[in-house]
């Protein structure tokens, strides 16, 4: 895998990664404290990490927006072709954050993610292990009460 299609890899990953009803209860209440945006936001980017290094495709791809379209043109359809494609390729993903830099305005918002990731090809004959470090803005909209992945751009 080249240097840029690592990238490419790792950004996928972390843009791309709502569980319909319990992470929405908890968005809505927890301990009886209605969470505010950025909280709700965070956790859904939190949900994306685990859904990504469980390769869990649907917990991922459910933080999506059906109109989702990101900096390459991906549309949803497409994203989720990309993820099937990488999580078949690599048996091991770890996923290292730091706390995301979340900026609400009304019903759109936007979160700086600093990230390392570090994956394990399946065939080591066909692909090489992937450990990078980057950044990416991820766009949200607020739809019905919850929060979706509309786009993201890298960063750096």
């Amino acid at each position: 895998m080249s240097k840029s299609a690592a990238s490419q890899f790792a950004l996928v990953l972390v843009a791309l990664v709502g569980c319909d009803s319990p992470l929405q209860s908890a968005l809505q209440e927890i301990g009886g404290a209605k969470m505010s945006d950025e909280e709700q936001i965070a956790v859904v980017l939190d949900d994306v990490r685990r859904g990504a290094e469980s390769r869990r495709i649907y917990k991922v791809l459910a933080h999506l927006s059906p109109g989702y379209l990101d900096a390459q043109m991906r549309d949803y359809q497409a994203a989720r072709d990309e993820l099937q494609r990488l999580f078949s390729s690599y048996r091991e993903i770890r996923i290292t954050r730091v706390r995301p830099r979340i900026i609400v305005q009304g019903t759109r918002a936007r979160a700086i993610e600093t990230f390392g990731i570090v994956a394990e090809p399946v065939n080591q004959e066909v692909g090489l292990p992937v450990s990078i470090n980057g950044q990416a803005e991820v766009h949200f909209e607020k739809t019905n009460d919850v929060w979706q992945i509309i786009g993201w751009k890298s960063t750096r």
